[in-house]
């Protein structure tokens, strides 16, 4: 989630627009409290901050979407908007971000936890340090059970 929120000054600085779009394309269900729903809560820090600058982030957010369902999902949310960024989470979609990339040349990507080399520097890989986040819920749940 700081990965999207720095991902974002930089392209706000970068592109000065008051209206700012991003997709965000999970690959399962927010509510299942694993990766998507950690990112979700980037997401929504990342709007209300950017609101108390006076800037207005319009996001989308699409659960369950399957790497082979990923292209489609994209060409159909593009009909209606053009948007700045599109944030999808996980590595299976590291390949297939690269081809979906080609057709949106004013478009950003951000893999989040992704791994590629030689990427475009219109595709932006992240890789948060997920150990730490895996140690601090260690510790909190050692300290509430026997």
């Amino acid at each position: 989630s700081t990965v999207i929120c720095f991902t974002l000054f930089f392209f706000l600085s970068v592109n000065a627009q008051p209206d700012f779009h991003v997709l965000f394309i999970y690959p399962s269900n927010i509510s299942d409290f694993a990766f998507s729903y950690g990112n979700e809560l980037g997401r929504i820090y990342m709007v209300d901050r950017f609101r108390n600058e006076g800037i207005t982030i319009f996001t989308r957010t699409i659960t369950g979407v399957d790497v082979s369902e990923y292209s489609d999902v994209v060409a159909q949310e593009f009909e209606d908007v053009v948007y700045d960024l599109v944030v999808v989470c996980g590595s299976q979609f590291n390949e297939v971000t690269l081809d979906v990339a080609t057709s949106y040349p004013d478009t950003h990507f951000l893999v989040s936890v992704g791994y590629l080399e030689n990427v475009e520097k219109k595709v932006l890989i992240s890789y948060p340090r997920l150990y730490m986040t895996r140690y601090i819920s260690g510790v909190l749940f050692a300290s509430v059970t026997k």
